[in-house]
C-alpha cells in the first residue's frame, strides 16, 4: 500500500512533469498538471470499489493514506515546482 501510494503522489507527478518538460508546454500548464497528477487518490475510487465489491478496504486505506501524505507531498511539489518555473507563481 505504501508503495502504491509513493507511486500515486511522486511517480505520477513526475512523470507528468517529465513529459511536459519533453512536450515543451507552458509553464503554467506544467505546473497544473504537476499539482493535478500529485493530488490524493479520490474518495469516488472508494464508490466504485464499493459499487463492484473489488478491493473496498484496499481502497479506503489508499485514499486515507494519500490524503494525509499529500499534505507533505503537495507542499514539497509547489517548492520544487516555484523553483523550476518561478515566472509561473508570480503575481
Amino acid at each position: 500500500m505504501f508503495l502504491l501510494s509513493g507511486l500515486k503522489l511522486i511517480a505520477l507527478p513526475a512523470i507528468a512533469l517529465g513529459l511536459a518538460q519533453l512536450f515543451d508546454v507552458d509553464p503554467v500548464v506544467a505546473v497544473c498538471a504537476v499539482l493535478c497528477a500529485a493530488l490524493p487518490t479520490a474518495k469516488n475510487q472508494f464508490i466504485v470499489s464499493q459499487k463492484y465489491h473489488q478491493n473496498e478496504e484496499l481502497t479506503a486505506n489508499m485514499v486515507s493514506l494519500t490524503t494525509a501524505a499529500s499534505l507533505v507531498s503537495l507542499i514539497l511539489w509547489l517548492l520544487f515546482l516555484a523553483h523550476l518555473y518561478p515566472g509561473s507563481f508570480s503575481t
